[in-house]
């Protein structure tokens, strides 16, 4: 029987926070279930769950496997969910990944001690193996497999303490697939500058040693592309399946490379989706000509960032 997997946005105090479809656990749904596990997705700010809430779903659900996407600000609520899950349900395996873990994996394992494993960096890699060593021995999987899993953290059985092993950046980032958006009901999101909001991926990664970013380190230096036609595909689907008329493209680098950029826009005129767009999270000002602006307008790019 395949292990029921729960994949969680933790609760947020505040409102400097935005409610939107989270495109990381999306590609982690495509992952796992292609791998044959059951996936549940759990977005707490956006359900305007309580934590006696998230207790009754963990409970109901009964499931063999809780993961958290974790920020710096969510460190200790994610760290009260994971005490929840433990009180609730003992044998369940609990995991966090995300900024936070990814910039301070042996801080945030030894700070959780219901925590099992945390992740540096990607997890598309090696988040199913994990799984399925955990589905052949239970919690006592043995240290040469965990060794071998891309960017766990875990902890040495002798001493307690972490270990990081080094992350994998797949080069082909189609074989990925296309997120799980039917894990999310995307139309039930608010807006942000726009009255809807699908963030998309097109590339990752960053060159760039800027010491207030840590992106080199979430998905690589190397700059890795998905195909053109493989980005249309997903917008073709959100398009029929969800009815979206605009999207975000959230790359930290989408123009860096400009013939990209250009086959990209040039191939979403041709597919004629009627799609108006935006690229919020910013592009680099050096790297952009008049040329390429033209041609994204042409495609219906309504705004972007620059830095």
């Amino acid at each position: 029987m395949a292990l029921k997997t729960l994949l969680v946005l933790p609760i947020r105090e505040g409102d400097n926070f935005k409610i939107s479809p989270d495109i990381g656990l999306l590609y982690l749904g495509t992952a796992l279930r292609s791998e044959g596990f059951d996936v549940t997705l759990l977005d707490c700010p956006k359900e305007k769950f309580s934590f006696k809430d998230f207790k009754d779903f963990v409970q109901e659900g009964n499931y063999d496997v809780v993961g958290f996407r974790c920020y710096s600000r969510d460190h200790n609520y994610v760290n009260h969910h994971i005490s929840i899950v433990r009180k609730v349900s003992p044998s369940t395996l609990t995991l966090t990944g995300g900024p936070h873990p990814s910039a301070l994996p042996e801080f945030v394992l030894s700070s959780m001690p219901d925590l099992d494993f945390a992740w540096k960096a990607e997890a598309e890699e090696g988040l199913p193996d994990l799984l399925s060593y955990f589905t052949d021995h239970g919690r006592d999987i043995p240290e040469d497999l965990l060794e071998r899993v891309p960017g766990l953290v875990w902890r040495k059985q002798s001493t307690g303490l972490p270990v990081v092993n080094q992350p994998s950046f797949g080069k082909d980032l189609d074989s990925y697939g296309i997120p799980a958006w039917d894990l999310v009901d995307p139309e039930s999101y608010p807006g942000a500058i726009w009255d809807e909001y699908y963030p998309i991926l097109t590339t990752r990664g960053c060159p760039y040693p800027c010491t207030y970013c840590n992106t080199p380190g979430l998905s690589g230096k190397k700059l890795r592309h998905r195909s053109v036609e493989h980005v249309i595909e997903e917008l073709r689907l959100l398009k029929n399946c969800y009815g979206v008329r605009r999207f975000s493209i959230i790359d930290d680098e989408f123009t860096l490379n400009k013939h990209y950029a250009t086959r990209f826009s040039e191939a979403l005129v041709q597919a004629d989706l009627g799609l108006k767009w935006d690229c919020p999270v910013g592009v680099r000002l050096d790297s952009l000509n008049p040329e390429l602006l033209q041609v994204m307008e042409a495609a219906g790019c309504e705004n972007l960032a620059v830095g």
